[in-house]
């Protein structure tokens, strides 16, 4: 089982809100997100501007993602 950290792509912005949305512990849902500014959009513009942050994954499978806001 081979385990990668890379820098997050457009392709992920899904993959994203899926695991945003299906943690237990800090949930948000995508409405509660959406309140706060944080959509599907907003992140696809931040992936295209700045590097954005990192997506683990598992045999291809994003698992995981991680963001540094400055």
């Amino acid at each position: 089982m081979e385990a990668v950290v890379r820098l997050a792509k457009l392709a992920d912005v899904d993959a994203i809100f899926k695991i945003r949305t299906s943690v237990q512990e800090n949930h948000l849902s995508e409405d509660q997100l959406a309140d706060m500014g944080i959509t599907p959009e907003a992140i696809s513009q931040a992936i295209s501007e700045t590097p954005f942050g990192w997506v683990s994954q598992v045999c291809c499978v994003p698992v995981g993602f991680s963001r540094v806001a400055i």
